[in-house]
Parts: C-alpha cells; sequence; structure tokens
C-alpha cells in the first residue's frame, strides 16, 4: 500500500554492483547505496524519486529499468558513463569493493515543484561537488522536509580524512536522522566508544541517531532515550545492501509513526529496520524487502 502522504527524494549514486562470488562466477546487479534506500523506500510503499547520474549507456538502461519495476521515479536525465563497483565476496559473506565511477547528475526540470516530504543523502557522493548545491534546493521549501544521512564512508572515493569529517558534520546539523555502521563511526571518529559517537552527533543536532554493528544488531538514542538492539537470527548470504534495507525501513517507519520519543518508540523503530537488514542478508546481493515480508 503506497503512503501518498509522503513524497521520498534521494540523492545519490546509482551503478552496477559486478559481484565476484567464493566460486568463482561473476554476477552483475543494478545497486548504489542510494539507489538501494530509493528501491527500499519505494517497496515499503514510499512514494518516491532517485537524483543520481546514470548512464545513456547499456548499464544506465539496466538500472532505469529496476527504477520503474519498483515505480521509483528517476530524477535525472541520463548522460555519460555508469559508475561500477567491483565487489569480491569473501568466504563469510563480507564484501571487499573497487570503484569506478561518475557523478554529474542533472535533474529534470520539474524536481523542484514535486511537493517532497523527506530528502536522503548519503554515501560517497554526499561529499562530491554539487552535492551540497542540490540538498540546499530540495531543502528551500515552506515546508522544511525530514533530512536523514547515511555518512556510508568509501574511503577509497573520498577526500581526507578531515575534509570528510567537516562535511559529514555539516550534514548531520542539516538532518533529523543520521544512520552509520560502527565502521564508518570508527573512520570518522578513531577510537571512540559507539556511545560517545552517538552523542557527539546528538550535540550536533539531529534527532535520532542509529549505529548498525553488523550481526551484533545496532544501538539507537535521541537526546532522551537509548537503546540496543541484538540483530535477529539468520543465515547469512552477503551483507550487500543490508545497511541500506535498514536506512530505507528506519525511514519508513518513522515517516509513518514519527520522531520517536520514548524508548518504546525508539526500539519500535529499530526492530523494524534490523527485520529488513535480516532479510536482506538471507539473500543475494542488494535485494531489500517489502512491507509484507518484513511483518
Amino acid at each position: 500500500m503506497t503512503d501518498t502522504a509522503h513524497a521520498s527524494l534521494v540523492i545519490g549514486e546509482a551503478l552496477i554492483d559486478e559481484v565476484a562470488l567464493p566460486d568463482g562466477s561473476v554476477s552483475r546487479t543494478p545497486g548504489g547505496s542510494p539507489f538501494n534506500v530509493a528501491i527500499g523506500l519505494s517497496r515499503l510503499g514510499v512514494n518516491t524519486g532517485l537524483l543520481a547520474h546514470m548512464g545513456d549507456d547499456d548499464d544506465g538502461s539496466v538500472l532505469a529499468a529496476r527504477l520503474a519495476s519498483d515505480d521509483v521515479t528517476e530524477i535525472g536525465a541520463r548522460h555519460g558513463s555508469t559508475s561500477v563497483a567491483h565487489a569480491t565476496i569473501a568466504d563469510d559473506g563480507s564484501a571487499a569493493y573497487d570503484f569506478r565511477v561518475a557523478w554529474d547528475p542533472r535533474p529534470t526540470s520539474d524536481w523542484l515543484e514535486r511537493q517532497w516530504t523527506h530528502v536522503h543523502v548519503g554515501s560517497f557522493s554526499a561529499y562530491r561537488d554539487g552535492t551540497r548545491r542540490l540538498l540546499e534546493r530540495a531543502l528551500d521549501r515552506p515546508e522544511a522536509p525530514l533530512v536523514t544521512f547515511d555518512p556510508n564512508i568509501r574511503a577509497s572515493l573520498i577526500g581526507s580524512r578531515d575534509e570528510v569529517r567537516a562535511r559529514a558534520q555539516e550534514l548531520a546539523r542539516r538532518s533529523q536522522v543520521v544512520k552509520l555502521s560502527d565502521e564508518d563511526a570508527d573512520w570518522l571518529s578513531p577510537g571512540v566508544a559507539l556511545d560517545d559517537a552517538a552523542d557527539r552527533l546528538l550535540a550536533m543536532g539531529p534527532r535520532v541517531v542509529a549505529i548498525t554493528r553488523g550481526g551484533d544488531g545496532s544501538v539507537l538514542a535521541t537526546p532522551d532515550a537509548r537503546v540496543s538492539l541484538g540483530a535477529p537470527r539468520t543465515e547469512v548470504t552477503d551483507t550487500i545492501g543490508a545497511g541500506d534495507s535498514y536506512m530505507a525501513a528506519l525511514i519508513a517507519h518513522l515517516l509513518a509513526h514519527g520522531l520517536p520519543v520514548t524508548a518504546a518508540e525508539l526500539e519500535a523503530a529499530g526492530s523494524y529496520a534490523q527485520r529488513a537488514a535480516a532479510i536482506t542478508v538471507s539473500r543475494r546481493g542488494a535485494n531489500p524487502p517489502t512491507a509484507a515480508e518484513i511483518a
């Protein structure tokens, strides 16, 4: 069932995940963290548009077809080459990445006429030139949208640690919700305990901070409440897209129920997001669940 009360704009990369599996085979599927979040939101019933750079090549056509099949609206005009992320899967299901990327999004002429109630930005495109301007234009409206941010650090694709930290802090200050992994937190603030990392982010202004810990679950915090949740038991096929499914489900829950105030509300949001991530890791590639599957 589509949530007609909300419309989400996701700003960030779309690419082809080229995955080398332990058995020597290679698969090529649509992906990219913001792309996955957009698909996840749409599958959870949220009207969603994606502003990305997609090429006018065969890979771009593959990405466009996936968006269309999941009812995600393309907000950018296709041109140039499509980005590719080559992932090598280890025996434990973890993934190591090598990227060939392009980032020059060209919004369609009507993109600012749409009534976005939520804007999400994240991953390496958040640190690229031009993204700040796109975000500012998307937020320049009387009714301020909910803003969510996922740093999703890819160190080989971004600037120096100091530059990225400053940009991440700037985006955190503009956001009501920040989701990051424990690896992201350690890269941004080396050696800082997760609870302290959450406190530092909350001090910048977000109302909700969620830190995922892979198979160990996640920590969610507001200025007044904090919960630590264990991960649901599941057989892991691979971890590609797990954090993106978590992000999409967390956003969808908050759009439906509002920002959490109590610990119980925070736990409900985190549990919903973790169920989504658990379903994703149980199957191959970035394949976020529907609302019916989570239920």
